[in-house]
């Protein structure tokens, strides 16, 4: 870490390698870290991009609540219910019109996916072999994560617009949940609490932008590498295009910003926490928020849009960092 902050990243890596030498196993925090350290020395991307996948793979096969769900998922859903403490609803609600729109998308592709698929083994092979009911079962599992995504998304949603008063809007969401095939009064019961949330924010803020950082510096659809892999959902991460990167830049800078929000809120009201220690995480809090900015600032700027790096850079400076090489 020492070596980190002094700027020598090719040494701080081989000083990391050799601490965790003595042992095969990784956690997911020392694989992030790996991942991080090899992003800084700007050497062996793919077994960064390698690293941080299979430390989200950890992170998304553990139940969150009653569900199993995507760390994006989770980061939204996080970033909805402590928008209401935080007078953040309206960034919150932008967020999730985006993430719901995506996955009514996805959760039809997968519905016609697996009928298509049911339908083909069901002509072509009698009776049906072990690998095509794997796969069957796979494709089936895969749509419960969407639906169940889905279905946590538009619950917080409609509780943020209940807030607002737009009570046609809480009917459809409402709707939307039964047409899935979920009680909408449980679910509600059944969101993380604020406490979850702020945990699963302050784990976006890290793996989620460490794998944002490693893919932009990875090819792009320019590039005549071909680097890709895939995730424990089955989807493709290879990070097409810059927008794709921007997808988890832009979930890890939202968390950062609302753990930052969360400090100068009720959530930080408790007898556990000394003044000496909110101020403390609050310094540290700024920092990362700045960091992260900064990182997505890097890619704005390769993906040619000036005019959003040039608003990355004024967040940064009112955060009171300069926006240079010294936000690592």
């Amino acid at each position: 870490t020492c070596l980190q902050y002094l700027g020598r990243f090719d040494e701080a890596l081989a000083e990391y390698k050799k601490s965790l030498s003595s042992r095969v196993a990784r956690t997911p925090v020392e694989l992030n870290n790996l991942a991080y350290f090899r992003g800084l020395a700007n050497t062996e991307l793919p077994k960064a991009a390698a690293d941080i996948q299979k430390a989200i793979e950890y992170e998304e096969s553990r139940y969150w609540g009653s569900y199993i769900l995507p760390l994006q998922v989770r980061t939204v859903v996080s970033a909805g219910l402590i928008s209401r403490h935080v007078d953040g609803r309206r960034q919150a609600l932008r967020l999730l019109d985006r993430m719901i729109s995506q996955y009514e998308v996805r959760l039809a592709h997968l519905d016609g996916a697996v009928k298509a698929l049911v339908a083909e083994k069901i002509n072509n092979t009698l009776p049906i072999t072990k690998q095509d009911e794997k796969q069957t079962l796979n494709a089936r599992a895969n749509r419960e994560i969407q639906k169940n995504s889905l279905a946590l998304m538009l619950t917080t949603r409609a509780l943020i617009l209940e807030d607002c008063q737009r009570t046609a809007c809480v009917d459809a969401d409402r709707l939307r949940v039964q047409e899935l095939g979920f009680d909408f009064s449980k679910l509600a019961i059944e969101l993380p609490s604020d406490i979850a949330c702020l945990d699963a924010l302050g784990t976006a803020t890290i793996y989620l932008d460490t794998r944002g950082f490693i893919a932009g510096m990875q090819p792009w659809p320019d590039d005549t590498s071909d680097w890709s892999a895939v995730d424990a959902f089955g989807r493709s991460t290879r990070y097409s295009s810059y927008q794709s990167v921007l997808e988890d830049l832009d979930l890890a800078v939202l968390a950062a910003q609302f753990s930052q929000a969360a400090m100068n809120s009720s959530l930080y009201n408790s007898v556990e926490l000394s003044v000496q220690k909110v101020k403390r995480r609050k310094r540290m809090a700024r920092r990362t928020t700045a960091v992260l900015l900064y990182h997505r600032m890097k890619v704005h700027e390769r993906g040619g849009n000036a005019q959003a790096a040039a608003k990355d850079q004024c967040c940064i400076q009112a955060l009171g960092f300069p926006p240079d090489a010294s936000l690592f």
